[in-house]
């Protein structure tokens, strides 16, 4: 690895790049910060025709990394098949090489917003795996991180209209909205449904209107209506205090059943989405909210819910990496 070129592009990630724009100009930062209870290395940002890219490395912990594989008896044979989705979604919460982040950036003193992203994690518990790995290689060499602790390594490219000069440079830290697992439930017209914020700590109701049992219309199966499920539940409900819908849903516990045969597997994604068909409720029903069940080959006597929360834990940090002087 040592005898490959390093070289970064916009138009790429840590795997490769497309299209015939050179390479960026390397510039050196060595800028340091806390953030998230995490220490923040920023090696570099290259100066490209068609904007900055910048490389992000978070230095986490060995012994956070274990305690946390072992609490979920995870290992490199372990499947997602082995767990439920509310497990998967605190997986990835609890993850201490997983961050979710949606930079920006201030170049002389105008905002640029990540254009594109990409990253990954050394994992120096799985060492021989990791080292296997070109891209991981390719990272820890060339900015000599320390191979003895654990790295979540994030690229952002920032697109700008033109190239100019950099005088000034900062970083603003912003988490995105992460997907909280909350509790299930089944429900009844007229039933109200107590809960708890779970960032928040706020008590919130969830007033059932109505539930109904429908069926998509086989006009969008074609021919092949019979291989495709199209029963589903329909719930309106409101929340009070209200939640908005970037910060609360409600989901079926379980998955769509799958189409008969893998021809349909697609397009019942692109039909009913992850969870469900899409409800349109009337003008006058503003305050109300609708949660479509899984789709199902056969009507359903009863529908198991959950709420998935949306919503952020840590605060959002400038960071000065670069001022002309």
């Amino acid at each position: 690895m040592k005898n490959e070129p390093w070289q970064v592009f916009f138009h790429g990630n840590f795997w490769g790049h497309h299209g015939d724009e050179p390479a960026g100009e390397e510039r050196t930062l060595n800028a340091h910060f806390s953030w998230g209870g995490r220490n923040w290395f920023v090696p570099a940002v290259y100066v490209c025709s068609s904007g900055l890219v910048l490389d992000l490395c978070a230095r986490v912990e060995t012994e956070d990394i274990r305690a946390f594989l072992e609490k979920w008896n995870l290992s490199l044979d372990t499947r997602e098949e082995s767990f439920s989705q509310e497990e998967l979604e605190q997986i990835q919460i609890e993850n201490p090489l997983h961050i979710d982040l949606a930079p920006t950036i201030r170049c002389n003193g105008k905002t640029l917003r990540a254009n594109h992203s990409s990253g990954f994690g050394f994992n120096p518990i799985w060492a021989d795996e990791m080292t296997s790995r070109r891209e991981c290689t390719l990272v820890m060499e060339h900015y000599g991180l320390d191979t003895s602790c654990g790295w979540s390594i994030r690229r952002a490219c920032f697109g700008w209209e033109e190239p100019e000069a950099i005088e000034t440079l900062e970083l603003n830290m912003i988490q995105q909205r992460v997907q909280i697992p909350g509790p299930r439930f089944t429900a009844q017209a007229g039933e109200q449904i107590g809960f708890t914020h779970p960032v928040t700590g706020i008590q919130h109701c969830i007033q059932v209107h109505s539930l109904e049992r429908q069926t998509l219309d086989q006009a969008h199966f074609g021919d092949d209506e019979s291989v495709y499920p199209n029963h589903f539940v329909l719930m309106e409900y409101s929340v009070f205090p209200p939640l908005s819908p970037q910060e609360l849903s409600v989901l079926d516990c379980a998955p769509s059943d799958s189409p008969r045969g893998e021809k349909g597997a697609v397009s019942v994604g692109v039909i009913a989405g992850a969870h469900g068909p899409v409800a349109l409720l009337p003008a006058d029903q503003q305050d109300h909210r609708a949660a479509c069940s899984a789709l199902r080959f056969a009507p359903q006597e009863q529908v198991g819910w959950r709420l998935a929360f949306h919503g952020k834990f840590l605060e959002d940090q400038k960071v000065i990496l670069f001022a002309k002087t």
